[in-house]
């Protein structure tokens, strides 16, 4: 699985995955911490979704 978004100079980011969609987003998990912006385009790839999913996303602002 691969995650693209697009990205801002001088910021880090942090990758949180979930398989169950909450109203309150308490089941998110963080995958991936402190990466480094890319402008104008960062890409994540997941090597540990392996299940078949769902997965959703969201990406932070560290």
């Amino acid at each position: 699985m691969q995650i693209a978004w697009g990205s801002s100079s001088n910021k880090l980011y942090s990758v949180l995955r979930t398989s169950v969609l909450e109203t309150n987003g308490a089941s998110f998990s963080v995958v991936a911490e402190h990466i480094l912006c890319t402008p104008p385009e960062n890409l994540y790839r997941d090597t540990t979704a392996t299940n078949p999913g769902p997965y959703y996303y969201r990406i932070k602002v560290e």
